[in-house]
């Protein structure tokens, strides 16, 4: 059952309202794109109507019901996708996605991979990653796959704001290698999304077994390495194209470099001054 149709489950309703309801429940994937007046015009009724039809079953406005519609529906999309083979995910989102605005369905896609993203995972979750952070002595760091970029930029990032951040290869053999060092006084952070693969179940426990802590970025509270975790975070990868939307997990990371920036302001500011120092004869004036 959809979220409309749980709305319209417990409302009561008029003749007419029921009406906009069926237009409404026909049309759920078309109503993110359409104004009020346009829905009005369609069903025959006036623009008023459909603003209290909203507010009967529940919402604000119209503009607060089309969005959850809209991010209800991206949310099924993403789950429904997440474990296809590559091959079949661009065919089911860009059918998904075929009679739409492009420009403007993208551009209101990542906004909602940020808004969800951010709102689903705890504010203090974000504050205790930070801690985890700055206590842990060194920082170890790795994204495979399609993780790769957003795990890299997240730990060149943290090297301005602490020292000790160590970013693990691709190269899976190798990151065995240096994991092996990772102690209790340690953090081990990892990005990881569907379809997720056995390296990462490896890396988590090789970690586990040397008592580091544990943080993992994903995109799914089903994700098997969740439960071997200190602290994880959910990030939603919705897109419409083959490929995970990385916007939302790079919220996360510089949501929390901008936490540890300062939570441990003095360090940064010496580190930041260290690298300018370091790096002036490189720069171009």
């Amino acid at each position: 059952m959809t979220i409309l149709a749980e709305r319209l489950k417990e409302s009561k309703l008029t003749n007419q309202q029921h009406r906009i309801a069926d237009y409404f429940l026909k049309n759920e994937e078309r109503i993110g794109n359409m104004s009020s007046m346009d829905v009005a015009r369609e069903i025959g009724v006036s623009d008023a109507s459909i603003i209290r039809f909203s507010r009967a079953i529940g919402y604000k406005g119209f503009t607060d019901l089309k969005n959850d519609i809209y991010n209800s529906l991206a949310g099924e999309a993403s789950a429904a996708v997440r474990n296809m083979q590559l091959s079949d995910r661009f065919d089911v989102l860009s059918g998904k996605f075929n009679d739409q605005n492009i420009p403007d369905t993208f551009v209101e896609l990542m906004n909602y991979n940020i808004t969800k993203t951010f709102h689903q995972n705890p504010v203090e979750s974000y504050d205790a990653l930070t801690d985890m952070i700055l206590m842990s002595k060194r920082k170890y760091i790795i994204g495979l796959r399609g993780c790769m970029g957003v795990a890299g930029h997240f730990a060149r990032l943290l090297g301005f704001a602490v020292n000790q951040v160590v970013t693990l290869p691709h190269n899976e053999t190798e990151a065995m290698g240096i994991l092996q060092d990772i102690g209790p006084e340690d953090i081990f952070i990892l990005f990881s999304f569907a379809r997720y693969y056995k390296i990462d179940m490896f890396l988590i426990n090789v970690a586990k077994s040397h008592k580091a802590r544990i943080c993992v970025v994903t995109d799914s509270p089903l994700a098997p390495m969740i439960p071997c975790s200190d602290i994880s975070f959910i990030a939603e990868t919705s897109h419409m194209s083959f490929f995970n939307s990385a916007i939302g997990v790079e919220m996360i990371g510089e949501y929390i470099v901008t936490l540890v920036c300062r939570k441990n302001s003095e360090e940064y500011r010496k580190r930041a001054k260290e690298r300018d120092a370091l790096t002036t004869e490189f720069r171009m004036p």
